[in-house]
């Protein structure tokens, strides 16, 4: 058979060798087996080596999910306490267990300050500066 490599791709590789009798498919397989590396027939008695395809599935951990009620996140809510924010963390999950600083600007604050903007409702929020 001819087999077509870069250098680069075999770089450092080693192979136990192969005793018995096989098909080229099932030999080269077997040499190349733990490699990272396949060898692709061109037709005919032409192979060329390149980098193993992925088809395995991924495997993820466990998902541990628990569920709140969205309460002040999506909708509106009274006052100044927030206990929900949708937008720091992307999920709607409760500020309490958020591992950052999150600081919530309520419809009812920015009605109190009198708010127009964004520059104006974010005035009183600690750590942002606004012109």
């Amino acid at each position: 058979i001819t087999l077509s490599s870069t250098p680069q791709l075999t770089d450092g590789l080693h192979s136990n060798g192969l005793q018995g009798q096989y098909t080229t498919d099932q030999a080269l397989r077997q040499l190349l087996n733990g490699s990272g590396l396949e060898a692709v027939s061109q037709g005919g008695r032409n192979y060329v080596l390149q980098a193993q395809r992925q088809n395995s599935a991924l495997a993820l951990p466990d998902t541990d999910i628990r569920s709140f009620s969205l309460g002040n996140a999506l909708g509106s809510m009274e006052g100044y306490n927030a206990t929900h924010s949708q937008v720091a963390t992307k999920t709607s999950m409760p500020l309490v267990e958020t591992s950052q600083s999150v600081s919530v600007v309520t419809r009812q604050q920015m009605d109190d300050q009198g708010s127009q903007t964004v520059a104006q409702a974010m005035r009183y929020t600690p750590g942002v500066l606004t012109n």
